[in-house]
This record gives structure tokens, C-alpha cells and sequence, in this order.
């Protein structure tokens, strides 16, 4: 799999955390220093492929919680050799906490993230405020968060969160469009929505403030010691550690009698 990252070395993958530099360092494993953009569920790598070979002076990486899609992907892209790209298998919270540094992405692109419907699975959504602060922290001064849902229930909760958060704010006329820019590559979902007669919602928001970020209170908001009771046990302890190094969890302090 020849853009899977493995945050040690960067290339090639191995299943083993051991050892790996938090931030992940981006311009050892692209071999070169370039803006670096961010897809957050890149599915089958269309959308993802498609803007690699478009702008190929950028780098990019694809974070994917699906192997399948992961998989799918990987073979699209060396399909047409494209190198500036570096995929990861795993919880976009985990890695945007430990693996960017802040004020180092342009821009982060979600295409038809899961709306979750129910109410009691609202929680669920990436898109949450305490996100939202950290995607910011992340970004560029000016750095900009794309995102296409084609739900009206995901619409009205962006609509919530990104004009209450205070470091965001529209970058084009209006709150969001209901046409994509230009020759924006279409998804497998887009199209499954046009399909079913479903709008397509584009939100282009530009970063306006740079907020401090607690990776402790990040991390315990998004249960990320406990949703990391998937993992094999080696694998669980060392992403355990990645997160103790990039002080999203503390030890307690050693008291004495």
C-alpha cells in the first residue's frame, strides 16, 4: 500500500507505532515542503485524486476510519501514480490532535460526512464545536474548511455550529451555495444524492480566529482513550503514548507520604 502512512518512518506501512514523532513530520514524509491539504473521509479516493492531480504543488493527506475504502483508494491512486498524497487508517480525531501542528494545513475538505440522524447520535458527528476550535487551531492564518453535505439536517447543524464558533466566517457571499464551485469532483455520494433528488449544500468558511486549544479537554470530549479500545493491545498502548506525548492525557501527579 504505497501511500499508507506508517507515522514512524512514513513509508512503508507496518502496523507499528513505536517511536513516532508527534506532529507527524509531513515534509520528511512528502520529501519536500509544500502547502498541505486535508480530506477527512476520503471513501473511495475520487474526490481525493481527482484535486491531487489538479494541484499537484500541494501535498496532501486523506484521513479514512474504513480499511475497505483505505484500500480502494490506495489502488486508485497508484492506479495513476499519483505521489503527493499520504493516506491514514484511523479516527480523524485522533490523528488532527496528534498529527498536525497548529497553523500548518490550508485547507480541510469533508465531502457528505455522516449526517447521523437520530437525535441520541448527534454526539457522533465530527463536526462538533470542540472540532470546529480544533480544525481552526490547525489551519493557516486564513487557511479555509470546505464542506458538501446533501442532507438538510446536516445543513442546519453547520449553520449552528461554524457561526457560533467565533473563527470562522463565510469566505463567499452567503452562509453556504447550493451549487459546488467549478468542476468540484463529484463523490460516489453526491451522485447517489443527485440521484435521489437530494440538494447538494457547499459551505466554503475561512478562518477569522486562532483559538488556544486543550488537548486534554479535546481529547476527553471525543472519548478518545476509550474508542481506542478497538486496537490490538500493542497498537492500543502506543497511540496511548503518541497522545501522552502530545499532552492530550497526563499522568497523575506522584504523591508521597
Amino acid at each position: 500500500m504505497a501511500h499508507l502512512v506508517e507515522p514512524e518512518v512514513g513509508l512503508p506501512y507496518t502496523p507499528d507505532w513505536t517511536h513516532a514523532e508527534v506532529p507527524f513530520p509531513w515534509e520528511r514524509w512528502f520529501g519536500r515542503v509544500a502547502p498541505l491539504r486535508v480530506e477527512i473521509g476520503f471513501g473511495n479516493g475520487e474526490f481525493l485524486a481527482a484535486m491531487t492531480a489538479r494541484h499537484p504543488d500541494r501535498n496532501w493527506v486523506g484521513i479514512e476510519i474504513s480499511r475497505i475504502s483505505v484500500h480502494k483508494a490506495d489502488k486508485r491512486l497508484s492506479a495513476h501514480a499519483l505521489e503527493h498524497v499520504r493516506l491514514l487508517h484511523g479516527d480523524a480525531r485522533l490523528f488532527l490532535l496528534i498529527g498536525f501542528a497548529p497553523q500548518t494545513v490550508e485547507t480541510v475538505y469533508f465531502n457528505c460526512p455522516d449526517p447521523w440522524f437520530k437525535k441520541r447520535h448527534h454526539k457522533h458527528r465530527l463536526l462538533q464545536p470542540e472540532m470546529v476550535q480544533l480544525l481552526a487551531n490547525r489551519l493557516s492564518p486564513e487557511g479555509e474548511l470546505w464542506v458538501v453535505t446533501d442532507t438538510v439536517e446536516f445543513r442546519d447543524h453547520l449553520l449552528e455550529v461554524l457561526p457560533s464558533s467565533a473563527v470562522f466566517a463565510p469566505a463567499a457571499e452567503g452562509l453556504y451555495a447550493e451549487t459546488l464551485p467549478e468542476a468540484y469532483p463529484l463523490t460516489k455520494y453526491m451522485r447517489q444524492g443527485i440521484a435521489e433528488g437530494r440538494r447538494l449544500y457547499f459551505f466554503r468558511w475561512r478562518k477569522v480566529g486562532h483559538p488556544e486549544v486543550d488537548p486534554a479537554v479535546y481529547a476527553g470530549r471525543f472519548y478518545l482513550k476509550e474508542s481506542l479500545a478497538r486496537y490490538a493491545e500493542p497498537v492500543r498502548l502506543r497511540i496511548l503514548e503518541q497522545l501522552r506525548r502530545a499532552w492530550a492525557f497526563k499522568e497523575p501527579a506522584a504523591t508521597y507520604p
